[in-house]
């Protein structure tokens, strides 16, 4: 049966789309960088290029170590999953995100952990539980830093001179608001119903608390370590020993939760950025503020960039689950 799994992940028209996805997502990408990587590259004058340079270094480690959260997850569900292949497959489902539409991480995960070996029922649990693993973890750093933070009152209004930008993104949240009772009825709305089948089989499966205990300490210790990473790049900047590290990992935290709900921003993008300036700029010059906002990005992108290209260079792995450990579900 280990033979068929492998055979499936490996047939030629599995890999024809899966280059084509391939070939979509560094489009996404690259389309990215051409519309917005102007503002980006101007912004690196105004910090220290070794401090960019060591952030690009740590957010590609942070990258491929935070891969091997899902192989915990799926190991707190029952499933004896390999731990480099189940990195890769995320790796490749993440940077699906850049596709159109806001869910291709989740849908090609799905489908790649199922055909490679894990059963559906536990791959749609998993999915369930490493979001809400994630988005708690992102709460509890932005809680416990949040005495370092500024009050929101007291922000000033952080302009981002990238054009076309903010007139999207405004419309298109008055779009989704006009149009959610129709997205209800619609794929999207199928696909929400899908992940809450996904938390009532998590339920059911009764995972096993102290596995899912140290994937929460991991994810933990991941947004923690993201947040370090910003505060390289804000330590390039001349004054900033102002800025405390608790505050700056906070402000991370909840840029990236206001960013993940922004579900009509791939990535987060352009939304991540406006609320960590505006946070940044209680400790700094807006200027200052919105430059490491953008280099940020530029910082995530190219490693996210460089991620994906390894794993698709090296292709996906032909199985998640060693053949000893194979339930007779997972192998159909």
């Amino acid at each position: 049966m280990a033979d068929r799994v492998a055979s499936t992940a490996s047939s030629p028209w599995r890999k024809g789309l899966l280059a084509v996805m391939a070939g979509g997502v560094v489009a996404a990408m690259a389309a990215c960088l051409v519309r917005h990587g102007g503002p980006m590259l101007r912004a690196t004058a105004l910090l220290a290029p070794e401090s960019i340079v060591l952030a690009t270094v740590l957010c590609l480690v942070h990258r491929l170590v935070n891969a091997g959260g899902w192989g915990l997850v799926l190991r707190a569900l029952g499933e004896p999953v390999a731990a480099v292949p189940a990195a890769r497959v995320w790796l490749a489902s993440e940077a699906c995100r850049w596709l159109p539409g806001s869910l291709w991480s989740f849908g090609s995960r799905a489908v790649l952990a199922t055909r490679l070996g894990v059963a559906a029922t536990t791959t749609a649990a998993s999915l369930v539980a490493e979001l809400g693993v994630t988005v708690l973890a992102a709460a509890a750093v932005a809680a416990a830093g949040a005495g370092s933070l500024p009050p929101l009152n007291g922000l000033p209004a952080i302009e981002l001179p990238v054009s076309g930008w903010l007139t999207p993104a405004l419309a298109a949240v008055a779009a989704a608001a006009i149009l959610a009772p129709v997205a209800a009825a619609s794929t999207i709305g199928r696909r929400i119903r899908g992940r809450l089948a996904g938390a009532a089989s998590l339920a059911r499966m009764r995972p096993d608390g102290r596995l899912l205990a140290v994937a929460g300490v991991f994810y933990l210790a991941m947004v923690a370590f993201n947040g370090a990473i910003l505060h390289v790049i804000v330590a390039g900047l001349p004054g900033s020993r102002a800025c405390p590290l608790s505050g700056v990992v906070a402000a991370n935290a909840v840029a990236w939760l206001v960013g993940f709900f922004a579900i009509f921003a791939p990535g987060g993008l352009v939304v991540r950025e406006a609320v960590l300036a505006g946070m940044l700029s209680a400790w700094m010059p807006g200027e200052q503020a919105l430059a490491v906002a953008l280099v940020w990005r530029l910082v995530q992108i190219v490693s996210e960039f460089v991620a994906f290209a390894t794993v698709a260079a090296t292709g996906l792995p032909g199985t998640l689950v060693p053949a000893a450990g194979r339930t007779p579900e997972a192998a159909t």
